[in-house]
């Protein structure tokens, strides 16, 4: 899948503080770069039948969207245009009529970087998309460098496209009173008629007025999670994640979650997004929520907020 959200005074204080996020989303069609407000986002950056490949963030202001034919970058600071520029192919130094194929890569430190891998560690799962061999070249210096060596501290979840990376934590909080979530065998429907009354690792949750089993008939069983960790992220409403791993249709082994919304709904992520932001996914539709109020409703192959700092 292309595609990867508090004590009380944090809770009282976030509001303001959200009012200075961005989140950068893509979809079929267009790049935005939004700010969190209490009223909903205020788009501050929007290209129309966007040819981006990839963006990510360097920090809490600056937004980077790499192109290609050719390979170029543009930077974007609070949603305005800071800069352009373009990487020629011979910079990666590789052999004659190498198609370089780049990947966006952000540091910790705000270094921006582009890869043209040669060998990766494996061709399944995570292996696929971790580089061993290749061709780095720094582009936010004066000067373009090159090198061979894979750059240090790359926060592989600042770039949209990666699927390598932690999401940011939600602030931890105890269970709400009157849920619980308990991890158990249970009989479900999955897709299709040959999956009713299946047995299979789930989880059931249970609040003062509903319930809800996982799976259900959106789950494929036989390569379904077996959850083993249940992590409550939200009070008001009720946001509970459970996660563990599944094994896909050819053997790779996968970290897969679902999500729990007041025991009645479920979902495919929750997302912290910080200072008191958040979201919900179901497939490509996001749901976005400023504490426990719902703000915009949007669709997004990719969304990445800033980070803090």
């Amino acid at each position: 899948m292309k595609l990867a959200l508090v004590t009380t005074l944090l809770l009282a204080a976030a509001p303001a503080v959200a009012d200075d996020a961005l989140i950068a989303t893509l979809d079929s069609n267009d790049l935005a770069v939004s700010r969190v407000k209490a009223t909903g986002l205020d788009k501050v950056f929007v290209e129309k039948a966007s040819k981006a490949v990839s963006f990510g963030w360097a920090d809490a202001r600056t937004l980077w969207v790499l192109y290609e034919s050719p390979i170029s970058l543009v930077k974007l600071v609070d949603g305005k245009v800071a800069e352009k520029i373009t990487v020629l192919p011979a910079t990666f130094k590789l052999p004659a009529n190498t198609d370089p194929d780049p990947k966006l890569l952000l540091t910790t430190k705000a270094e921006v970087w582009l890869q043209a891998c040669s060998k990766y560690k494996g061709e399944t799962g995570d292996d696929s998309q971790r580089c061993v061999k290749g061709s780095w070249v720094r582009v936010d210096t004066k000067v373009q460098t090159q090198q061979a060596k894979k750059p240090a501290g790359i926060d592989d979840y600042r770039v949209s496209n990666s699927g390598l990376g932690t999401a940011p934590a939600f602030p931890k909080i105890k269970a709400p009173a009157g849920y619980t979530v308990t991890l158990k065998q249970v009989v479900a429907d999955g897709v299709g008629d040959d999956q009713k009354k299946t047995k299979a690792k789930g989880a059931v949750c249970k609040g003062p007025t509903s319930s809800k089993t996982w799976p259900d008939n959106t789950v494929d069983i036989p390569f379904a999670m077996k959850p083993s960790r249940v992590t409550w992220l939200r009070a008001s409403p009720s946001i509970v994640k459970i996660d563990g791993k599944a094994t896909n249709p050819i053997g790779d082994i996968e970290q897969h979650e679902a999500v729990f919304v007041d025991c009645k709904d479920l979902v495919d992520e929750a997302r912290w997004l910080g200072a008191g932001a958040w979201a919900l996914r179901t497939e490509s539709k996001w749901t976005i929520y400023l504490e426990d109020k719902k703000i915009a409703t949007i669709t997004a192959e990719y969304l990445r907020a800033a980070p803090s700092k």
